[in-house]
C-alpha cells in the first residue's frame, strides 16, 4: 500500500463547452457548498479543495469535477521534506496524480476570505526567567526598589524685597 499523498487544487477552470454557472450549480449541490464557498471556488485563484489525501480519493475528486464541467488539479506533496510541491496553473498535472513539480506556487487569499484562520506568530515562547533577581540577597524590601528623587533647588532669595508702588502722574 502506497503512502503517497496529494493536494487537490481548483484553479476555477472548466471545461469550454460548459456554461460556469451550469458547474458553480453542479459542484455546488456535489459537494454541498454554500453559496459563499461556491463563489470562494471560483474566484479565480488558486483554491486547495483537499490536502493530504491518498491517490484513489484524488481521482475520485478529479472524476467528480469532471462530471460538474471543471478540471480539479493534483499535486504531489512531499510531507518528509516539509513541504508540498504545488504546481503553477502550467505546469499542473491534470491526470496524472503521481506527477512532482519541485515548484511551490503562492496566492493571495480571495477578496473576502477570512484570513482569522492564518497563524504566522510561530511556536509559543517561554523564557527561562529563573535566574533573574530583582536585588540579592533576602534582606531587603520595596523601599530599596524606589528610585532616588532629588530635592528640587530653590533659589536663594534673601535678598530681594517689595517696595510699595507709588502712583505715577503723567505731565
Amino acid at each position: 500500500m502506497s503512502s503517497a499523498q496529494y493536494d487537490l487544487v481548483f484553479f476555477g477552470e472548466i471545461s469550454e463547452e460548459t456554461d460556469p454557472k451550469v458547474v458553480r450549480a453542479r459542484l455546488a449541490e456535489r459537494f454541498r457548498l454554500s453559496h459563499d464557498a461556491a463563489a470562494r471556488l471560483f474566484s479565480g485563484g488558486r483554491v486547495v479543495v483537499k490536502r493530504g489525501v491518498d491517490a484513489a480519493t484524488a481521482k475520485r475528486y478529479q472524476d467528480a469535477f469532471a462530471e460538474a464541467g471543471a478540471t480539479l488539479q493534483i499535486t504531489s506533496v512531499d510531507r518528509g521534506a516539509g513541504h508540498d510541491s504545488a504546481p503553477s496553473r502550467e505546469q499542473a498535472a491534470p491526470s496524472s496524480p503521481s506527477t512532482p513539480t519541485g515548484q511551490q506556487d503562492l496566492a493571495l487569499a480571495p477578496l473576502g476570505a477570512p484570513l482569522d484562520e492564518i497563524d504566522d506568530r510561530g511556536p509559543p515562547q517561554s523564557p527561562d526567567v529563573s535566574n533573574l533577581r530583582l536585588m540579592s540577597g533576602d534582606d531587603w524590601t520595596l523601599v530599596d526598589c524606589a528610585p532616588d528623587i532629588e530635592s528640587p533647588i530653590v533659589p536663594d532669595t534673601d535678598y530681594l524685597r517689595l517696595e510699595p508702588m507709588t502712583p505715577t502722574r503723567d505731565p
